[in-house]
C-alpha cells in the first residue's frame, strides 16, 4: 500500500465511528455499532478474497443471522439487568460491560468459528488456501494438544504462528512458529502475514510493537507492506491502533 491508501482506510474506519465503542448509550446504539462492524468485516473479506456477488450475498446473509442471535443474547442480558439510571436526561438499564463487549468487541465475537470466512460463504479452493483453515484442519487431524485449550480458536492461531513462510499447505513444516509482531500481528488473523511482507520484525530483536519514535520506521514499513484487507482486519481487532498508526504516518517524514 501507499501512505495515502493507509490514511484513507484509517480515515474511513474513524469516520464510521469504529475506533471506539458508543460509550454510555441505549442498547440500540450498540446494535447499530455491531452492524457497522459487520459491514467492515464483510468489506475486508470481499477485498481480501475477491468475493463474487454470490459469495457476498451468502456472507451477508450469514452475518445477519449470526447478528440476530447476538442481539437476542444482548437484549436478554439488558432485560435481566439489576436496575436503571438516568444520564443526561435519558434512562438506561444497568448491565455488566461483558455483554456489551460480546456484541461490539470483534476479538470476542469473531472467536466463534461460525464467523470464519469458510463458514460464512462457499469459498473456492484457492480462497481457502490463503486462510488459516489448512493449518486448522491439519491440527485437528493430528489431534494437536493446542486444541485442548478451549481458549484457542481459529482466530487465535495467528498468535501461535506468526506467518506463512510460503504457500499454506497441510504440513506443519510450511509454517513458521513464534510470537506475532505485537499489535500488527492481528493483521494476519484472517489473512496470514507472508514472510515476504517483512514479518516478523524488520529489525532484529524487535518482537513486540512499542509505540516509540525509534520504531516508527519499523512500524511504517510493516504497515505499508500489508494488503489492504490485512490492515482492515488489524483495525477491526485493534481499533485503538487507528490513532497510533495515523500518528506515525502523519508525523514529519511519515
Amino acid at each position: 500500500m501507499t501512505k495515502v491508501e493507509v490514511l484513507w482506510i484509517i480515515s474511513e474506519f474513524q469516520n464510521l465511528g469504529l475506533d471506539h465503542d458508543p460509550g454510555t448509550a441505549p442498547a440500540a446504539e450498540y446494535e447499530l455499532q455491531r452492524k457497522r462492524l459487520n459491514r467492515w468485516y464483510l468489506a475486508s473479506l470481499e477485498e481480501g478474497f475477491g468475493l463474487t456477488d454470490q459469495q457476498v450475498t451468502q456472507a451477508e446473509a450469514s452475518l445477519k443471522a449470526l447478528s440476530q442471535q447476538a442481539f437476542h443474547r444482548f437484549r436478554t442480558a439488558v432485560d435481566n439487568a439489576s436496575g436503571e439510571f438516568v444520564h443526561e436526561g435519558k434512562r438506561y438499564q444497568i448491565t455488566s460491560y461483558g455483554p456489551i463487549l460480546d456484541l461490539v468487541d470483534a476479538n470476542r465475537w469473531l472467536k466463534d468459528e461460525a464467523y470464519a470466512p469458510w463458514n460464512l460463504c462457499s469459498l473456492t479452493e484457492d480462497q481457502r488456501a490463503i486462510t488459516w483453515l489448512p493449518m486448522l484442519e491439519s491440527m485437528r487431524e493430528s489431534d494437536s494438544p493446542m486444541l485442548e485449550d478451549q481458549a484457542q480458536s481459529w482466530l487465535s492461531l495467528a498468535s501461535a504462528c506468526r506467518s506463512f513462510d510460503r504457500e499454506p499447505k497441510d504440513d506443519f513444516g510450511d509454517f513458521s512458529t513464534g510470537e506475532a509482531p505485537g499489535l500488527l500481528g492481528k493483521g494476519g488473523a484472517v489473512f496470514p502475514l507472508l514472510d515476504e511482507q517483512g514479518y516478523p520484525g524488520a529489525e532484529p530483536g524487535i518482537s513486540r510493537l512499542a509505540w516509540k519514535e525509534r520504531e516508527a520506521t519499523h512500524v511504517r514499513k510493516q504497515v505499508l507492506g500489508m494488503h489492504p484487507a490485512q490492515l482492515r482486519m488489524l483495525l477491526l481487532l485493534s481499533p485503538d491502533g487507528a490513532a497510533r498508526i495515523e500518528q506515525i504516518f502523519r508525523a514529519p517524514g511519515g
